[in-house]
């Protein structure tokens, strides 16, 4: 039997460089569902006072909806840790899977945050350890994030993500099936 047959999952060696962080995450993904694991690890970043940011689609800007529908399942978990979440409004859907750890770790690649990509997929990431790529890679994070709205019950948002987009209802009918059935784990983790 030869142990190098059986890889390290990459979800375990960024939650090792994600433990690692002192001072602040941003991380842009198109999907955004926690698992258990990373839940419990952001809940120490937040006890630790790291300054965690995520941008992601909203229902509005997303290609997938039964993804959107279980994300939205999530959205109080972010707020009961305290974790800043921007939506991008649109008018298409952002797709940009990068982050910044402590200003000068810049990460790129194809990895989502949720549980496919954690578990099933074969995802690659780029770990580019430099101060100078780290701050250019935020700035285009930043840049996007001009086209967000902070998840938060404003005048202008609401935690459904709906910002003024039109949808029939079919894609409603399809959105609240979702949502009811990715409260189940068994659908939750196929996505």
């Amino acid at each position: 039997e030869i142990d190098a047959l059986n890889p390290v999952l990459l979800s375990t060696s960024l939650f090792n460089l994600t433990y690692k962080v002192r001072k602040s995450i941003i991380i842009q993904t198109p999907y955004l569902l926690p698992t258990r694991p990373l839940f419990n690890l952001l809940d120490n970043l937040v006890k630790r006072k790291i300054d965690i940011q995520f941008i992601t689609n909203s229902n509005c800007s997303t290609d997938v909806m039964p993804i959107s529908a279980a994300y939205d399942n999530q959205k109080k978990k972010f707020e009961k840790l305290g974790i800043d979440i921007y939506e991008y409004m649109g008018p298409h859907y952002m797709h940009s899977k990068s982050a910044v750890y402590d200003d000068s770790i810049a990460l790129v690649g194809s990895y989502n945050v949720d549980p496919r990509s954690a578990n099933i997929n074969t995802e690659l990431v780029f770990i580019i350890d430099d101060k100078n790529i780290a701050k250019k890679l935020k700035d285009i994070i930043l840049e996007d994030k001009k086209n967000c709205v902070k998840v938060e019950k404003s005048d202008i948002n609401s935690w459904g993500g709906y910002y003024g987009c039109e949808r029939t209802e079919k894609e409603i009918m399809k959105y609240l099936i979702f949502r009811i059935l990715t409260r189940f784990s068994i659908f939750y983790n196929q996505f």
